[in-house]
């Protein structure tokens, strides 16, 4: 009969298994959290707005404004016709009221302009923007009309 050859190996005891494996799941977890905080940082930088510097707008090309640009606060006019103009940024329902009439504009380009007729006396005349999603911005200017020459 031949000869059996036996091969010994290496006797790895449960509690040696179990170490290799706790630090296989541990080295695993640790890389799946980096990864987890790696994105979420990532999210973060790029979801919100980069700090504007002092002194300047923080108003983008997208959004809702109202800058009149006529006529100025406290004018004294004695003809009661004036031009009411501004600008909005985006496309908007313009309305202007206070004087004798109320106006109602629809622009697209965000700018607007219009002839307003005034009451004699005090008018306080208002101006409201409304963009498409209901957002709006309101300004008021105080023009006295005179029907007499103003010196």
């Amino acid at each position: 009969m031949p000869e059996e050859e036996i091969i010994q190996t290496p006797n790895v005891t449960n509690k040696e298994k179990r170490d290799k494996k706790s630090i296989i799941f541990t080295a695993g977890l640790g890389i799946v959290v980096g990864i987890l905080l790696s994105l979420l940082f990532w999210y973060l930088r790029t979801a919100s707005p980069e700090p504007v510097p002092s002194g300047t707008s923080q108003s983008t090309p997208n959004e809702l404004v109202l800058a009149l640009s006529n006529p100025e606060d406290g004018t004294t006019v004695n003809k009661d016709i004036i031009t009411v103009s501004g600008k909005t940024g985006v496309p908007a329902i313009v309305v202007v009221n206070g004087g004798a009439e109320d106006i109602i504009l629809e622009k697209t380009d965000g700018t607007f302009s219009t002839e307003y007729k005034l009451l004699e006396g005090e008018n306080e005349v208002t101006v409201t923007v409304f963009d498409e999603t209901g957002n709006e911005k309101t300004e008021t200017r105080n023009i006295l009309y005179l029907n007499e020459q103003i010196d």
